[in-house]
């Protein structure tokens, strides 16, 4: 009997950040590994966000209303993806192109929330055309928060869970209840670039 083949949805949430947003899915058209689809939840931007397509479908969400309901807009997005595992981003995340990839096969192989390894760059540093290497070589850890330089690594300590790159099974996601959007304090969270806020 033929196996079934396991789908990829990205996720992200925007509000007023087109550039970032371009960068975003600049990265994922570079994939090796491309998703089978990006949901962008748009927060009420001022012009309403639009996307160019890809070689993957790419579908833009309004939720209208005041603030930055990013609970609410992220339950959003993983209610309207159709794929079985969920690849969250923040939006200022540049994806390298073997993230989509990596995260897919630890999703076949780990039923797992994974958070995937974060590099931060200068304000400057991926503004207009850009390479991967140049970024990387450009690009540092975070100062507290150590990846493995290659595989997976089990955590226990769940507080350092990071929403900025994250992947999951939907189904997971759901038995999980998704996020509170009772919680109004902004939690931070294969590579994934991230460019620093000015």
């Amino acid at each position: 009997m033929a196996r079934l083949r396991m789908t990829l949805s990205v996720l992200t949430i925007v509000k007023n950040r087109s550039a970032h947003l371009a960068q975003l899915i600049e990265g994922l058209r570079r994939s090796t590994h491309c998703p089978d689809e990006l949901i962008i939840v748009d927060m009420a931007s001022n012009p309403p966000i639009h996307a160019e397509q890809a070689r993957f479908p790419i579908h833009v969400l309004r939720l209208d209303g005041p603030g930055l309901p990013l609970a609410a807009a992220r339950n959003a997005a993983a209610r309207s993806a159709k794929g079985d595992k969920l690849l969250f981003l923040d939006v200022d995340c540049i994806p390298m192109r073997a993230l989509t990839g990596a995260i897919t096969q630890c999703l076949n192989d780990h039923d797992a929330l994974i958070c995937a390894d974060i590099r931060y760059l200068g304000p400057d540093d991926a503004r207009g055309e850009w390479e991967e290497a140049d970024l990387l070589s450009r690009a540092h850890g975070h100062p507290v928060r150590h990846f493995p330089a290659n595989g997976f690594r089990q955590e226990d300590n769940a507080g350092l869970f990071w929403s900025l790159a994250f992947g999951l099974h939907r189904q997971r996601f759901f038995d999980l209840g998704g996020f509170d959007s009772t919680v109004r304090a902004r939690d931070s969270c294969a590579s994934s670039t991230k460019r620093r806020r000015n």
